[in-house]
């Protein structure tokens, strides 16, 4: 009795099934990261602003479908994702159908197969922003291009034919309202549709008027958007060079083989599978028709598809503000077409390269798995931390507490993960900071607020202009945490008017000499937090930047309650202390819930964070302190 044969859509359906598990799997693991909070915001607006131009850089497709997908599915991250999810599974089935077409059907699955466990692909099927969608739309429209052009002359006006020219039209414009580097893309085909047309009379005339109904329906979007994307524009002249090259073509390259979430040495394994697509290129260049013994037309697209957007996406360098890896995924399909190719002629019977046909396709799948799982559960690639921020606010807040929000950028992720409970200042201030009303904003925070979370976004210190809050902060608070967060960092300040009028003379290592301390007071309860401000004055000019401590400890060292800080929160660190210079740091820590009722010992000093060694302290007569000076005795009650 026969076995029966699997059905032809068995493993097509086996390939979707993993695309789909490995795209939900973690959906909503990572926090929701700038772009996506800045697109759930966008999303919630009205229909109106939407599709305005100036609300967004990128086409509002995107948008505009997460605008009517949010009400029925929530704004949660696996609700926002799941809708780049569809696309990005429209996208594996495409290639399939591509590679079917192309390449034949052993290929189709093949490359079908490389695209579901791709690292590249999964994450941006996993983003809540229009990657996916672009190039789901832009492979559809590749699809509908070669259905429509390889219809025969004389019956392009057919119904069938005419099916595939309006098919085309809806996909390509639905892949031009989502991003901008489809048009890269349409560039191959408009490329290969007058090379391959030209002789044909009816063709050069139908394909321009197609391309000037595309023009005609994506005028309102023009129109709308120039203004905005001229302010935009920069000029990078050395984005033509060599450096520039390298900088887009290998960045994609490297994307495309292994994702974006592997380290270095990794990498370059990953640049190394750009030989088997190399080989795919010169094995589809190398057959010819039956016929006509002629290379056959869809080997020359496939590499157009692959070159032209990823030659125009440095070509445009010089007037782009920046290029990452993502805005090339609308060629993806090609290098993966490309790459099935290479490694099934490696794998061939006969092929001398049939062991490293094997290889290639293991080292393409080792790499892939091992940058999902970075993706997965690598804390080092996590797309933010901002959820973590927020979350340590909302279990340490207590009432009295503000925000002060440095760098306006983090404005959607606050409006997504922050919470009303706190009052929120944004900085910097719309005014300059010797503004009276600046001032007047300051001295109302200082005598409403006793303590302050500063939250820092991206590269918050360049928004300070002046140094305006930092300084502000440093004159009167007191440091009593800092937390780095992925994106960010989080820093609490207590509002306090205690000054270093204790005088001291300690001098650490010949380079900085305590003049002064004080505190807010010489006894507290376990729980409750202690204010210190330390005077400094440098000795000599230091090449070494090196870190504050001040701890509370039993007779046995043990600690009790502590703050470390480089100088002003790092703000002014000692590698630029001039000789003479004086400096005042103002500190806190909240002494352990758990303490013992008994006397501590308040001790300060220096040390260099690399190596945790600390500077040897001695008095104003060089008697030996050790490696710390003791300020106080405190009571803990």
């Amino acid at each position: 009795m026969r076995p029966k044969r699997l059905s032809p859509f068995a493993l097509p359906t086996l390939i979707l099934l993993l695309a789909f598990a490995l795209r939900v799997y973690h959906l909503d693991h990572h926090a929701i990261w700038g772009d996506e909070a800045f697109s759930v915001a966008v999303g919630k607006l009205p229909l109106a602003q939407v599709v305005a131009g100036g609300t967004d850089t990128h086409p509002p497709l995107f948008h505009t479908l997460l605008h009517y997908w949010m009400p029925l599915a929530g704004d949660s991250p696996f609700a926002v994702r799941f809708l780049s999810v569809i696309p990005g599974m429209l996208l594996v089935a495409t290639i399939y159908a591509l590679g079917r077409r192309l390449l034949g059907e052993r290929a189709g699955l093949l490359a079908a197969g490389l695209a579901a466990i791709s690292s590249f692909a999964v994450y941006y099927s996993q983003e809540a922003r229009m990657y996916s969608l672009a190039a789901a739309f832009t492979a559809l429209s590749v699809y509908t291009f070669l259905r429509l052009i390889d219809a025969p002359d004389a019956r392009l006006w057919s119904r069938k034919s005419r099916f595939w020219l309006a098919a085309y039209l809806v996909t390509t414009l639905a892949a031009m309202y989502s991003h901008y580097y489809v048009f890269f893309v349409i560039a191959a085909e408009n490329l290969y549709a007058l090379w391959k047309g030209w002789k044909h009379k009816p063709w050069p005339a139908t394909w321009i008027g197609m391309q000037v109904v595309l023009a005609i329906a994506y005028l309102p979007w023009v129109s709308a958007q120039t203004g905005y994307l001229s302010g935009r524009a920069n000029t990078r002249l050395d984005a033509w060079g060599p450096s520039g090259m390298q900088d887009v073509w290998m960045r994609a390259l490297i994307a495309f083989g292994g994702g974006t979430h592997v380290p270095a040495d990794v990498k370059w394994a990953a640049l190394g599978l750009t030989l088997p697509v190399a080989l795919g290129i010169i094995d589809i260049l190398g057959r010819r028709t039956e016929n006509e013994g002629k290379v056959p037309g869809s080997a020359v697209f496939l590499v157009l598809y692959l070159v032209v957007p990823m030659l125009i996406a440095w070509l445009v360098g010089p007037i782009m503000p920046f290029f990452y890896e993502r805005f090339l995924l609308v060629a993806f399909p090609a290098y993966l077409l490309l790459l099935a190719a290479g490694l099934m002629a490696m794998g061939r019977r006969r092929s001398p390269l049939l062991v490293l046909g094997g290889l290639g396709l293991a080292l393409t799948v080792g790499i892939n798995i091992y940058s999902l799982n970075n993706t997965y559960h690598d804390p080092a690639y996590a797309k933010s931390g901002y959820n973590r921020l927020m979350a340590y606010v909302a279990q340490n807040a207590q009432p009295g507490d503000a925000f002060l929000l440095l760098n306006p950028e983090q404005r959607y992720l606050y409006d997504y993960y922050g919470f009303t409970g706190i009052p929120a200042y944004w900085f910097p201030p719309p005014a300059p900071w010797d503004d009276p009303a600046t001032q007047s904003t300051m001295d109302d925070i200082e005598a409403q607020h006793e303590r302050l979370w500063l939250v820092l976004f991206g590269n918050a210190y360049d928004w300070d202009f002046g140094q305006g809050l930092q300084n502000w902060l440093s004159a009167h608070t007191f440091r009593a945490y800092h937390g780095d967060y992925v994106d960010g960092g989080l820093e609490l300040h207590l509002v306090g008017d205690v000054q270093p009028s204790e005088p001291i003379d300690a001098r650490f290592a010949g380079a900085i000499r305590l003049t002064g301390y004080g505190m807010s007071g010489m006894s507290i309860i376990p729980g409750g937090a202690l204010q210190v401000a330390l005077a400094w004055e440098a000795l000599q000019e230091m090449d070494r930047d090196y870190t504050i401590f001040v701890h509370l400890v039993d007779d046995e060292q043990h600690i009790w309650g502590q703050m470390d800080s480089p100088p002003a929160g790092g703000n002014r660190p000692t590698s630029t202390w001039q000789v003479g210079e004086t400096s005042v740091d103002r500190l806190a820590f909240q002494v352990d819930p758990e303490t013992p009722p008994g006397t501590y010992r308040l001790q300060a000093g220096w040390y260099e964070l690399a190596t945790l060694e600390r500077l040897p302290a001695v008095d104003a007569t060089g008697n030996t302190l050790g490696d710390h000076v003791v300020l106080a005795q405190i009571t803990v009650e």
